[in-house]
C-alpha cells in the first residue's frame, strides 16, 4: 500500500498522485521495495476515425462530384437560358434570383470541399474549422432560400403556392440537417483533437 509523502496517508490505488490530498506520489520509492505492489495502468479506450475516413474517402468526394455536375448541367445552363416567361406568375424575379445564388454557392462549395478533404487528410485542425463552416454556411443559405420564398406573393397562382410550400419544405429539412450535422461534427472532432496538429494560431501562443 502506498503512502502520500505530503499527507502521509495510505491509499490502497496505486496513482501518481494522491487521490487525498492531490500530491505527487514518489512511486519510485515505493516500488523499490520489495513488498510494493506495482502501479497498475488502466487503458484508454481507443477512438475509431470511421466517420473521419468515410468523409475523406466518399462524402467528401461524392458531394465534389455531385456539385460539379449540377453546376454544368443544370443551375448555369438555367441561368444562361433564363426567361421570365418560362416561369409562373410571381415566381420570375425569385427564380432568377435562386439561380444566381445558387450558381455561386456551388462554386464556393466546390472550393470549400477541396480545401476541407486536403487538410482533413492531413489531419490538420483548419480541415475541420472548414467542414464546420461547410455545415453553417449550408445552413444559411438554406435559410436565406426560406426567406427568398416566403416574400415570393404565393397567391398569384394556385401552382405558385403549391411550389412555394415543395421549396419551404425542401430547405426547411435541410436547414435543421446541416444544423445537427454541424453539432455531431463538432463533438466529434473535439473529442479526436488530439489527432490533429496545432493551427499556426496555437503554435505562435
Amino acid at each position: 500500500m502506498a503512502v502520500c509523502p505530503h499527507c502521509h496517508r495510505e491509499n490502497p490505488v496505486i496513482s501518481a498522485y494522491c487521490p487525498a490530498c492531490g500530491g505527487e506520489m514518489n512511486l519510485q520509492q515505493e516500488s523499490s521495495r520489495p513488498d510494493s505492489p506495482r502501479p497498475v495502468f488502466i487503458p484508454q479506450p481507443q477512438l475509431t476515425l470511421k466517420w473521419h475516413k468515410f468523409l475523406i474517402f466518399f462524402s467528401l468526394p461524392m458531394g465534389f462530384i455531385s456539385n460539379l455536375i449540377n453546376l454544368f448541367t443544370e443551375v448555369l445552363p438555367m441561368l444562361k437560358n433564363y426567361s421570365p416567361s418560362d416561369w409562373l406568375p410571381g415566381l420570375e424575379q425569385v427564380m432568377h434570383t435562386y439561380l444566381i445564388s445558387t450558381a455561386v454557392m456551388t462554386v464556393l462549395l466546390l472550393v470549400l470541399a477541396l480545401y476541407t478533404e486536403w487538410n482533413l487528410f492531413r489531419f490538420q485542425w483548419r480541415g475541420v474549422k472548414s467542414l464546420l463552416f461547410t455545415y453553417g454556411l449550408n445552413a444559411l443559405y438554406a435559410l436565406f432560400l426560406m426567406v427568398l420564398m416566403f416574400s415570393s406573393p404565393a397567391n398569384s397562382h394556385p401552382e405558385t403556392a403549391h411550389i412555394v410550400r415543395e421549396f419551404l419544405v425542401q430547405y426547411g429539412g435541410t436547414f435543421f440537417g446541416t444544423i445537427l450535422l454541424f453539432f455531431l461534427n463538432r463533438t466529434y472532432y473535439r473529442k479526436r483533437r488530439g489527432l490533429f496538429q496545432p493551427s499556426e494560431e496555437e503554435i505562435s501562443l
